[in-house]
């Protein structure tokens, strides 16, 4: 039980989130656009997390209290990426988090999908869209599935949904 707490914790969304932006901001070390992929992400999450901890005591409601932070952090980002160009999986990824934010926050209220879920398998399609070789990052996804079902967080249809939710929107993100 100790375990799948400690999975739910580390696959928290916005951890995965952050974790899939590190590791592409890092795989674009080459790229003329680092530095802008960088500060537009370091600034993104920096807004996010002091939104965060501003609102964290006037909003109950956990969903609501991400997703207007997450929306702050967001506003950020298409600001700042609009004078600073980025590469186009970066973007492209945070047109993914948007849409994702989109359903979490309209769906969840009335269906309670696996964000866990979601967000590390869309984390996993985005970095695998990039390069094949993170196509390996999927090895962690039955863990992540494995403590929702063992937390009681979920049921199978709610995380199946999840799962295709998260394969599916960047797919199609992706080749537009």
């Amino acid at each position: 039980m100790k375990f799948a707490k400690l999975v739910e914790d580390v696959s928290f969304p916005s951890n995965v989130g952050i974790v899939g932006a590190i590791i592409l901001v890092a795989y674009f070390w080459n790229s003329p656009y680092f530095l802008n992929n960088a500060i537009t992400f370091i600034a993104s999450m920096l807004v996010y997390k002091a939104t965060a901890r501003m609102i964290s005591k006037r909003v109950k409601s956990e969903t609501k209290k991400f997703t207007y932070a997450f929306y702050a952090a967001i506003s950020v980002f298409l600001i700042l990426s609009y004078f600073l160009p980025l590469t186009n999986q970066f973007f492209l990824s945070a047109v993914c988090l948007i849409i994702f934010n989109f359903i979490i926050h309209f769906v969840r209220d009335y269906w309670k999908v696996s964000a866990h879920t979601m967000a590390y398998t869309a984390m996993a399609t985005v970095l695998s869209l990039v390069d094949v070789r993170f196509a390996i990052s999927f090895v962690l996804l039955p863990i992540v599935i494995w403590s929702r079902l063992v937390l009681k967080r979920h049921d199978m249809e709610q995380i199946i949904a999840a799962f295709v939710i998260g394969l599916v929107v960047p797919m199609i993100v992706f080749t537009l």
